[in-house]
């Protein structure tokens, strides 16, 4: 399950000041996934504990940073009425379709060509890594206008004895994050010279 400091990592992803599907938590209960974008930078949590409905809803910012004052050492639970024990009106902004295509990897055959990536967005995929205790891969784009994928697995963690709400974690975490644009352009071409040496 996701404890309060995973969740507050995960709603830097949303963006302020926004009323449509941007501006809140999506949550997909009939395939236990959150979800949350914030133009350049997205996530996606699978395999999420404590999730109770069907179909799927945007939870709002205001409501996910409220519940991540109020768990305090409890974990995140929601339900189509309330997220974390505090009742909300979902957005009812379109919700994203297709979301899993932005975590997409690139033919590993091809060379790594990442961009140029903002110091917030990095410390974003930081803080998850951080929060997260699976093991982290980067998966390098093959075009510096490609987003940076972060992939989080499932975590090995010894049960605390003094925790009985305590399950072991199912939860998968993808990252991605855009570079800046315009991008730097990248000379680098890793076929070309494998090609030269042969």
């Amino acid at each position: 399950m996701i404890n309060v400091k995973q969740l507050k990592a995960i709603a830097a992803f949303i963006q302020k000041d926004r009323s449509d599907a941007r501006g809140g938590l999506t949550i997909n209960f009939d395939k236990s996934e959150i979800f949350a974008c914030s133009g350049s930078n997205a996530i996606l949590v699978e395999l999420v504990d404590g999730l109770e409905g069907k179909g799927q809803t945007i939870v709002p910012r205001d409501v996910v940073m409220s519940a991540i004052v109020l768990i305090g050492d409890g974990y995140m639970r929601a339900s189509r009425e309330d997220f974390c024990g505090i009742p909300f009106e979902p957005l009812t902004s379109d919700l994203f379709k297709d979301y899993r295509s932005i975590f997409t990897y690139d033919d590993f055959k091809l060379p790594g060509r990442p961009g140029l990536y903002q110091s917030s967005s990095m410390k974003l995929l930081e803080k998850l890594n951080n929060e997260f205790k699976g093991r982290g891969e980067f998966y390098l784009p093959s075009s510096p206008e490609k987003p940076l994928i972060l992939e989080i697995g499932q975590a090995e963690i010894e049960p605390p004895e003094d925790d009985p709400d305590w399950v072991s974690p199912t939860e998968m975490v993808k990252a991605a994050i855009m570079p800046l644009k315009p991008s730097i352009k990248n000379t680098w071409n890793g076929i070309n010279v494998k090609k030269k040496a042969q």
